[in-house]
């Protein structure tokens, strides 16, 4: 792995869990943030630590257990986690009395949730897609973002602060942004579909592969780039360089 714009960012333990914290998100003490690692848990072979997909083939049993200690470490109740079904798109949940109470008996779809609700713990998951976390510090409201390249290309980072604005009158300015761990520029080779569906080969996040109709894409400062474009300031945006792969 490689760690690049790292200076942001801690890397903690607890109860044998490891997992990173963004500076930025940390210093406001009403919210509660980590981007896990694959360290600690219960699950083995090609699932091995904590692995938290129900739908990968994984022991149903030892991904609750996992759950189960991801709550444990972090002193938050089980049933306040909120996970959404992801679906690699761009639709937006906002976490309402009427979804957090349906949401109990079947996960929405989704790959991206927000709420004011204080005691609930908005989960998004990703092994090399990037996730974003967002903060409204003056309103008080939260959100997490799954940003793979079909939801990249469908902007949903920007969806998801326009629909902050447009719910919960949050000023673009005042949001914090922490972008999490995922597979970067150095690694993520992309081919002629995914650059048509991102409307071109801009020459800020595409490079030459070295093979023909193929591109490196840095997908995580694609997403940074279109939260500027929302109306954060750069400055309010943390990032960490970390390649998944």
């Amino acid at each position: 792995m490689r760690n690049g714009r790292g200076d942001g960012y801690v890397l903690s333990q607890k109860a044998g869990l490891a997992f990173f914290q963004s500076l930025d998100l940390a210093a406001f003490d009403f919210v509660t943030h980590a981007f896990c690692t694959r360290l600690g848990g219960l699950s083995a072979g090609p699932y091995g630590g904590l692995n938290l997909g129900d739908r990968v083939g994984d022991d149903p049993a030892r991904v609750e257990g996992n759950w189960q200690t991801l709550a444990q470490a972090f002193t938050i109740p089980r049933e306040t986690f909120f996970p959404l079904r992801q679906i690699h798109g761009n639709d937006i949940l906002v976490l309402d009395d009427r979804e957090i109470r349906d949401g109990r008996v079947t996960p929405p779809e989704g790959d991206a949730v927000i709420t004011d609700r204080p005691g609930l713990a908005l989960c998004i998951r990703t092994a090399d897609c990037v996730p974003i976390l967002l903060l409204d510090p003056k309103r008080r409201v939260a959100a997490a973002v799954h940003a793979g390249w079909k939801g990249t290309a469908g902007k949903i980072s920007i969806r998801t602060v326009e629909v902050m604005v447009d719910r919960f009158a949050s000023v673009p300015a005042d949001l914090v942004a922490a972008v999490g761990p995922s597979i970067g520029p150095c690694c993520y080779e992309v081919d002629e579909p995914v650059v048509a569906a991102m409307g071109g080969p801009d020459g800020a996040f595409f490079k030459p592969a070295g093979r023909e109709d193929r591109w490196m894409l840095d997908l995580p400062g694609l997403n940074e780039a279109q939260l500027v474009t929302a109306g954060l300031r750069p400055e309010g945006i943390s990032r960490m360089d970390l390649c998944t792969a």
